[in-house]
């Protein structure tokens, strides 16, 4: 899951032009079509993100409907956690799919800190 940060400079990401945030856009759009492995699918998000958005950290969470709630399906910028899991309505992703509202987070390494220590508290690290 660890991968390398994709992070341009906030400078960068604001002198993007409406036509090069459009074209990214459609580039992820055309991507998310075209791709038919899901791994290669999940790689490719946040190349293409990092191009509007700097960000230190991004994941992906796949939501089991069968037991409510989600695993990360791919992420960059986060702790190695296998078999990290969250019911809808726990941490803020859990929180944002159940309310279905954004939540912006000015500091998303403290947040994901936290929800590791969560999860080492409650034993379901596995």
């Amino acid at each position: 899951m660890n991968s390398p940060t994709h992070r341009s400079t906030p400078a960068a990401a604001s002198d993007l032009t409406e036509r090069e945030i459009l074209l990214t856009l459609f580039d992820l759009g055309r991507q998310v079509a075209s791709v038919l492995d899901i791994d290669e699918l999940l790689q490719k998000i946040p190349e293409l993100i990092a191009r509007l958005i700097p960000f230190d950290a991004f994941a992906v969470y796949l939501y089991d409907a069968k037991r409510r709630n989600l695993r990360i399906g791919y992420a960059v910028g986060y702790p190695d956690l296998p078999g990290f899991r969250i019911k809808v309505s726990e941490g803020l992703v859990g929180r944002v799919i159940e309310t279905q509202q954004a939540i912006v987070a000015g500091d998303i390494g403290a947040v994901a800190a936290r929800l590791a220590d969560e999860l080492r508290v409650r034993g379901d690290a596995e």
